[in-house]
């Protein structure tokens, strides 16, 4: 969809740039997001890059900006139910902290931006649009979040989701701007921790290409917002 000459894709990117330059200009910004970091990501490391979700997405291994959002709590600030079923074997957690970034404040401007382009012309009523119905999401595979990401694998400790502009129209189309998102948790029962995980690769589907995917300050405010959003996942997490 065109707005004022603009894409689709190009109005939620700026929504998340907005979301980024506004609480990254914010006194105590630092403070707040200070526990989180990142850590090393690639093939070397994770198996993501190996797993058929990524080949089957990303067929020709394009290059890409990579990265990998952690953030650690004590397990005294997870609810005792949590951690019970995530040492069970169950989900519970993952999707709590799932729901809590696509339903939470992190992504509260970009979600209501892409509401207001896509709802109005969507044939699709699975979508998921608003706060409660992503906050009580378990994100089972096939979910779609404000038509921008959708479920394609899930376990128990983890929800991979593929990006893409409007991925219910021409799902099988590759873009020229995707990305494959993970979102994980682990519980450290030595260290006394749970885990939080959000990773992001983002590449380009049509052709391979060294061009840069996005300019130097895009990509530092991509990671603030990759912090934000993993915030407000942990924030739903927390007793």
């Amino acid at each position: 969809m065109a707005f004022f000459g603009f894409s689709r894709s190009k109005i939620a990117t700026f929504s998340k740039v907005t979301a980024s330059v506004a609480l990254a200009g914010a006194g105590g910004w630092h403070l707040w997001t200070r526990q989180c970091y990142f850590e090393p990501f690639g093939p070397e490391n994770d198996p993501i890059f190996q797993s058929d979700h990524y080949k089957r997405l990303n067929p020709g291994n394009h290059p890409s900006l990579k990265d990998s959002c952690v953030r650690k709590v004590p397990l005294a600030q997870i609810p005792p139910e949590l951690v019970d079923d995530t040492l069970k074997g169950g989900s519970k957690l993952v999707e709590r902290f799932c729901a809590g970034i696509w339903g939470g404040y992190g992504y509260a401007i970009q979600r209501n931006v892409l509401a207001g382009l896509g709802r109005g012309n969507s044939r699709n009523d699975s979508i998921l649009w608003d706060k409660n119905e992503l906050l009580n999401s378990t994100y089972e595979e096939g979910t779609n979040v404000t038509d921008h990401f959708v479920v394609v694998g899930k376990n128990a400790n983890s929800i991979v989701l593929w990006g893409a502009n409007a991925p219910s129209d021409n799902p099988g189309v590759p873009r020229d701007m995707e990305n494959i998102a993970e979102v994980t948790t682990e519980i450290d029962i030595d260290q006394g921790v749970a885990e939080f995980r959000l990773k992001n690769i983002f590449y380009n589907g049509v052709q391979r290409t060294s061009k840069d995917l996005f300019p130097q300050p895009v990509v530092w405010l991509h990671f603030q917002y990759c912090k934000l959003l993993v915030e407000g996942g942990v924030s739903h997490c927390k007793a």
